[in-house]
């Protein structure tokens, strides 16, 4: 009994000194370097690697590339936002590896199409190179994405009243630069414009 009782004691003492020696002290880690690794989501070319010391301060990257329907919103690390300066930069007060994940916030855009329904089309528009096809996100305006028309010429027959778009249920909504595209009650985000057209002695034709 008593030389199992001094294995034990030994065993205990060999485990403190080979754990204390494998370990070594943390502060002496501190100046070693660390992995950091910066994901912004799979297959962005954004994704990178760095090596960094303890105390140094490492910037936060911005993507270059946009995510479709996502809008870049800061940094998270083990699983919590990022409390930086601006979240631009931040102290490496760690002594082991970090990965930093991308924070991202859904964003619902609606895909919209101009339509010119009278002859001529884009000859009509002020500048013919106008896209007809635009993505508004949801919450903002068309601002200067709304193509704008040609002053009316007095040889035409109708007038042009505006843009116009109708929802599910058929109801006919003007759209102005100002309008903010937020619940436009249109399936799978997609909105056609029109130009909206009445009968004039000159106007549009």
């Amino acid at each position: 009994m008593k030389n199992r009782f001094l294995f034990l004691i030994f065993a205990a003492l060999l485990f403190s000194f080979s754990f204390a020696f494998g370990c070594g002290n943390p502060a002496d880690k501190k100046d070693g370097e660390y992995t950091v690794t910066f994901f912004f989501f799979e297959g962005s070319p954004d994704n990178r690697t760095v090596r960094v010391s303890y105390g140094d301060t490492v910037s936060l990257p911005s993507p270059s590339v946009d995510r479709e329907n996502y809008e870049f919103v800061g940094w998270t690390m083990d699983g919590e936002r990022i409390d930086a300066d601006a979240e631009t930069e931040f102290i490496y007060n760690f002594i082991v590896d970090k990965t930093l994940v991308a924070l991202y916030s859904s964003v619902v855009s609606y895909a919209v199409t101009f339509e010119l329904t009278y002859g001529g089309g884009r000859s009509y528009l002020k500048d013919e190179n106008t896209p007809l096809s635009v993505t508004v996100r949801n919450g903002e305006t068309l601002g200067e994405k709304l193509p704008e028309l040609k002053p009316r010429d007095e040889t035409d027959d109708y007038d042009f009243v505006g843009w116009f778009y109708k929802d599910d249920n058929g109801k006919e909504i003007e759209i102005t630069a100002e309008t903010v595209f937020s619940d436009m009650n249109v399936e799978s985000f997609s909105v056609v414009v029109y130009a909206k057209l009445v009968r004039a002695y000159t106007g549009w034709y």
